[in-house]
């Protein structure tokens, strides 16, 4: 049975800080332009390929790094944007999402006059959302759309009728943020469930008609993120990136009724509601959906189902953009895989990056998530200068010899990328170039897609931004 918690627990994979350790390696690499001379695995229907400008660094790294515990071995191709020199550093500043945001965003997105607050209020104010939702059910024609209103929502309401005194705010019926408990928090179709306990975050639900169909509307704020998060309501589901090994695309492919060029349309007219003219699409992947079964119970046995696709949208400057890393991504309420110098878990103390992941199903977008939006400072330089890629892979390979003296596992670098990484400063987030060095992107047993890189380095001053173990 599986159950549809917050993503905190993923975080728990060992992910820390690799410590620096000057011991000699023996390093064996040559570098190599002709592909031919190497084993590699070829571009990925996820995969969205960005033209490598000649003589920047070479096409093919090839080269193998020996420790006294495990091997990283680099068989990698290397893509950079189109014009790689014109790289605008760009400056922003932190824009949590406010009470005065909601109604801004509600207008925004849903039809004129059709939204309302969909949120744990008092007997009487459920027992008018329950009188709404049945009219609903009664009036619509979607057959879905009426199983879901039957099956989920109108329960969800006597759930939360059940559990309104653990509630520490009074729901007013005021587009605002509620102070709500946080011990179980289901994010499926948007409809977060409270059943009391002693964590707390702020959130506010609505619900509402886009071009005539239904989605609900739900803010969530805990420690260093906030979000927004939309679902279509006659759909009830999680949504993760599949794998090229995943048994139901290996058998059946994707059987969207929208190609992914469509998807990816119908994605950023979403994305353009929200008022960005300067998000781009940095990855696009094959969504395998889990349907949970209400015959069952409630949340019971889920169904998994490939359909559709996850669209990634992150803020883009000329050629460049953010560079896409499947754990920035994930969208965490908290963080929890930030490590201090001790090794220490720091819970709460990560905060993902302004992105957008829209689904897209056969029957259109089914969800959206913006997390942590950015207002833009200003272009703090247009054309900077880049240390020489030689110098960063010398970096790298310093990284790599660390590793591979203090852990066991060996792993492979397959793809090096030239993008955006985010510098911080207190509330300030600064776009620069880095270097990412993926591992294991081609992993055969791949069920889910994960695309993380082992180190990103600094393209201005060569500043190791992150260096990860497992």
């Amino acid at each position: 049975m599986r159950k549809n918690t917050l993503k905190l627990g993923i975080a728990c994979i060992s992910l820390g800080l690799l410590c620096g350790c000057n011991q000699k390696k023996q390093v064996d690499y040559t570098n190599q332009t002709n592909q031919d001379t190497v084993e590699l695995e070829e571009n990925t229907p996820e995969e969205i390929p960005v033209d490598a400008e000649e003589g920047i660094c070479p096409e093919i790294l090839n080269y193998q790094i020996h420790g006294e515990q495990s091997d990283v071995i680099v068989i990698a191709k290397t893509k950079v944007p189109r014009n790689y020199s014109r790289c605008p550093i760009v400056e922003f500043t932190t824009s949590p999402i406010e009470d005065k945001d909601i109604l801004a965003y509600a207008d925004m997105i849903f039809d004129k006059d059709s939204h309302f607050l969909y949120m744990p209020y008092d007997n009487e104010q459920i027992a008018e959302l329950k009188n709404k939702l049945t009219n609903i059910k009664d009036e619509t024609e979607d057959e879905e759309l009426k199983a879901f209103i039957e099956e989920y929502h109108l329960p969800n309401m006597d759930l939360r009728l059940q559990n309104l005194s653990g509630q520490s705010d009074t729901i007013s019926g005021e587009y605002k943020f509620y102070s709500v408990a946080n011990a179980d928090i289901n994010n499926t179709g948007g409809i977060t469930v409270y059943n009391g306990g002693n964590e707390y975050i702020d959130a506010c639900g609505l619900a509402g008609t886009i071009d005539g169909e239904y989605y609900t509307m739900n803010f969530q704020r805990a420690g260093n993120n906030s979000c927004l998060l939309l679902d279509r309501m006659d759909n009830i589901c999680s949504v993760n990136d599949a794998g090229s090994e995943c048994f139901e695309v290996k058998l059946n492919g994707n059987p969207c009724t929208y190609t992914q060029e469509e998807a990816q349309e119908l994605a950023q007219e979403f994305v353009e509601k929200l008022g960005y003219d300067n998000m781009t699409v940095i990855q696009n992947n094959t969504a395998q959906k889990y349907n949970p079964n209400f015959d069952l119970e409630y949340y019971g046995e889920e169904s998994t189902i490939i359909d559709g696709y996850n669209i990634y949208f992150a803020r883009g400057y000329e050629d460049y953009s953010l560079a896409f890393n499947s754990m920035y991504f994930e969208g965490w309420l908290s963080g929890a895989y930030v490590f201090d110098e001790d090794g220490n878990m720091m819970i709460g103390s990560y905060q993902n990056p302004e992105y957008i992941r829209v689904y897209v199903d056969s029957q259109g977008v089914c969800q959206l998530e913006l997390w942590n939006p950015w207002e833009e400072k200003g272009i703090i330089a247009d054309s900077p200068n880049m240390i020489d890629f030689e110098d960063v892979d010398e970096i790298a390979k310093n990284e790599f010899e660390n590793y591979t003296d203090n852990y066991i596992s060996d792993y492979t670098i397959d793809e090096v990328v030239l993008g955006y990484t985010v510098v911080r400063d207190g509330d300030s987030v600064t776009l620069v170039p880095a270097w990412y060095y993926y591992a294991d992107i081609y992993d055969e047993t791949d069920i889910n897609f994960f695309k993380n890189a082992r180190v990103i380095i600094n393209a201005l001053d060569g500043t190791v931004e992150h260096s990860f173990r497992y």
